[in-house]
């Protein structure tokens, strides 16, 4: 996989949301101005097994 600066603000985007960090929090850290940009944007869909992979490979647990 390429490493670009899109994927890089995802995977930013994508270790806030599993941690739990407010909505507008992302947003600001993002440096948005409208949270919109920030969810449609950058938010990824991870379904289950994808995210507890990641959850090992980042050592994150999520609570569902």
């Amino acid at each position: 996989m390429k490493v670009n600066w899109l994927v890089m603000r995802r995977s930013f985007d994508q270790w806030l949301r599993l941690n739990g960090v407010d909505p507008k929090e992302r947003q600001g850290l993002m440096r948005h101005a409208s949270f919109s940009t920030t969810g449609n944007k950058y938010d990824q869909h991870i379904e289950s097994l994808q995210r507890r992979a990641l959850d090992r490979l980042i050592g994150v647990q999520v609570v569902n």
